[in-house]
């Protein structure tokens, strides 16, 4: 019984069987190359127009002064 244990706990590969390189390595790399970059601390701006004169300036009205 404990030899089928054994054989269980090495997924049936023999004795001799080495583990592959990137298996040893792979945790590393997980944790050191792979990792997500951090949230940038800067604000997104919350909308993409301009305040002239107390009033907000859309791109509409831009396009109105640029044309007349």
């Amino acid at each position: 019984m404990s030899e089928k244990l054994h054989n269980f706990q090495r997924n049936g590969t023999p004795v001799d069987a080495k583990q592959a390189l990137w298996l040893r390595h792979r945790e590393s790399v997980q944790n050191d190359l792979l990792l997500l970059p951090t949230k940038s601390t800067q604000k997104a701006r919350k909308r993409k127009t301009t305040t002239v004169a107390g009033r907000i300036f859309t791109r509409e009205m831009l396009e109105q002064t640029q044309g007349a």
